[in-house]
């Protein structure tokens, strides 16, 4: 293996160690903590990709290894945090709802193995782990932000069947991977990094809210272009028929 390949499983060990921490975290009762860990440990995720395919170093180990942290921190910490936050209420339903999130997430990593080559080459079938895992503790971040604690333990659990359902569905999800940039001057990019920085600090009370609502307009884009998709199919179908029955 040559050198260039350590770069980016370099990324996917440190994303895989915030997954670690995570659970450890949630164990010792920081789940706040635990949270933040697992949110970096997505922004971790997208870099390891990102510079695989820019040095070209893309290959069977570094996809093999990246599902591996995938399912630690965005399926079993989740996981956790689920069983955590509802042990309380009923261990049974926190029991079930743990596992079968960790089960469909194992199941939507090793689709997504099997079609990378093919499939999902522009497009997710099915929701990504990652962006299940950062739906969870990122509703969990903003209840307890502003200390619904009664409605999570009503919202999370219908929030979780549906994300697992969503992961090993046949819905498309947009993929950042293949998206392209357009060549810009430095000083574009050092413009546009200190207005996000700015607005960041500006909105840094309402940044639970801001990071739920980008996940949750990434699940239902999914999901109403699906929808979109099959109520064009289905016009067409119908203009189809009108046609051979006027015949």
């Amino acid at each position: 293996m040559r050198k260039v390949y350590l770069l980016p499983n370099v990324f996917t060990t440190a994303s895989l160690l915030c997954g670690v921490l995570a659970l450890v975290d949630i164990t010792i009762g920081r789940t706040v903590e635990a949270c933040w860990l697992i949110l970096l440990a997505l922004v971790l995720d997208g870099i390891d990709g990102k510079i695989a395919r820019l040095t070209r170093t893309v290959s069977g180990f570094g996809l093999n290894y990246d599902s591996l942290a995938d399912i630690v921190s965005f399926g079993v910490a989740p996981g956790l945090l689920i069983l955590t936050c509802l042990e309380p209420i009923n261990l049974r339903l926190a029991a079930s709802l743990s596992v079968m999130y960790i089960i469909f997430g194992a199941l939507r990593l090793a689709r997504f193995n099997v079609q990378a080559s093919s499939e999902e080459k522009k497009v997710f079938i099915g929701l990504p782990i990652p962006a299940a895992g950062g739906t969870i503790v990122s509703s969990f971040l903003l209840f307890q932000q502003y200390q619904h604690l009664a409605a999570q333990k009503i919202f999370l659990p219908i929030l979780v069947v549906g994300l697992s359902y969503l992961m090993v569905s046949k819905i498309p999800y947009p993929s950042l991977r293949n998206t392209k940039v357009k060549k810009r001057n430095p000083f574009d990019y050092l413009v546009s990094i200190s207005v996000i920085i700015s607005m960041l600090v500006f909105l840094n009370q309402f940044i639970e809210l801001l990071v739920f609502i980008g996940f949750g307009m990434y699940v239902l884009w999914g999901i109403g272009q699906y929808m979109a998709a099959a109520i064009q199919k289905r016009k067409a179908e119908r203009e189809a028929e009108e046609k051979e029955s006027e015949v």
